[in-house]
This record gives C-alpha cells, sequence and structure tokens, in this order.
C-alpha cells in the first residue's frame, strides 16, 4: 500500500454527494467576500477540491474561492491540476500554476500573496514506517522543501500570515523532527 494517496479519492466516505462546484464563481462580483489560498505540493488539486467541498457543507453563498497560486515540482501534476480545475486561469502577472523548487520562495513572496490559507501535503516518504530512518527525516532531501516553509512563516510579519493553515501528512509525521519544528513555527506565530 503506498504511503501516498491522492486526497480526492480519500475525501471522506461518509460524503453521500459531491458538491456542485458550478456554484463556484469563476469571476468576483462587486458585493461578494474572497477568500485566498496558497496550494503547495499541489499535485492534481486535491487541496482545491477539499476546500470547494467544506464551503459546500456551509449552504448558503458561496465565497469567491481564489488560488493566489499552485506550486509543484511536477509538470505532469500541474497539468492534471489544471484539466480538474480550469476555472484557475494564470494571471498577467504572475503564474498561479508552476513547477517550482519550494526552497526558492521568499518572505517577500509569500508576503505579497497575503493569502487567507494555505494548504499543503509535503512529501511523505521521510516519515513512513516502511523504513528505519525515521529519526534522520530532517536530513532527507525529500523534506528540504518543507523546512524551508517553515522558516519562511518563522520569518512572516505578523499581519502577512495565513489566517489558516492545513496540512496532512502520513502516521509518523506527528513523532518527527519536521514536526516538532513546524510546531515550532505555529507556536512562534501564537497559531
Amino acid at each position: 500500500e503506498s504511503c501516498c494517496r491522492s486526497f480526492s479519492l480519500s475525501y471522506p466516505l461518509r460524503r453521500t454527494a459531491m458538491c456542485d462546484t458550478s456554484d463556484f464563481k469563476n469571476e468576483r462580483a462587486e458585493n461578494d467576500y474572497s477568500l485566498s489560498y496558497i496550494e503547495f505540493y499541489a499535485g492534481v488539486g486535491g487541496w482545491t477540491m477539499a476546500l470547494q467541498e467544506a464551503l459546500c457543507e456551509f449552504g448558503g453563498d458561496k465565497p469567491f474561492l481564489k488560488r493566489l497560486a499552485a506550486y509543484d515540482h511536477s509538470d505532469l501534476c500541474l497539468n492534471v491540476l489544471e484539466h480538474n480545475f480550469p476555472s484557475q486561469k494564470n494571471s498577467k502577472k504572475r503564474k498561479l500554476i508552476s513547477p517550482v523548487d519550494i526552497t526558492r520562495l521568499t518572505v517577500s513572496q509569500m508576503q505579497d500573496f497575503s493569502a487567507d490559507i494555505w494548504v499543503m501535503s509535503p512529501p511523505c516518504q521521510p516519515h513512513t514506517r516502511q523504513h528505519d530512518k525515521q529519526d534522520r527525516d530532517m536530513l532527507d532531501p525529500r523534506s528540504q522543501s518543507f523546512l524551508h516553509l517553515c522558516k519562511v512563516l518563522k520569518e512572516m510579519s505578523r499581519d502577512k500570515l495565513p489566517k489558516i493553515l492545513l496540512m496532512e501528512n502520513v502516521v509518523g509525521f506527528e513523532a518527527s523532527s519536521s514536526c516538532f519544528n513546524w510546531r515550532k513555527a505555529l507556536q512562534q506565530h501564537n497559531y
């Protein structure tokens, strides 16, 4: 069994019907409210789907859900993401969906976004129980991008921080040094 499953395949089994995503606006009307988000390790768009589904639970008027950026190292995944969520178009100023080395993202870039929400599913391989090196997870090259995001979060000014942070990972992550680092970043800003 793979340690990393597509969120869209495992997202709640209790659900009886998919959300009608046609309720989500592609353009923001003058009096609409919005929620902006950045999707790290975007994959094929599991977090975008999860946010849309979560908002469906609230009923009534749906906010304008605005993805400011989606980052992943895989061109293939990002092409599928663009196919799955065609309403998320690239802006003229910056590419919303782009293959990028997350370790190259800067504090300034993240503060410029001033996103309401950050969502992420960092690499799980350093934390799986399928090997005996979990105690060295911070040395694993696959952890470096996540550790970089922890550092960026620590260095951001409080007024530019996301209001909501959502992350998922495998069993074992919660006991890792990477998770300890994540918790320190969260505590520093009173999350």
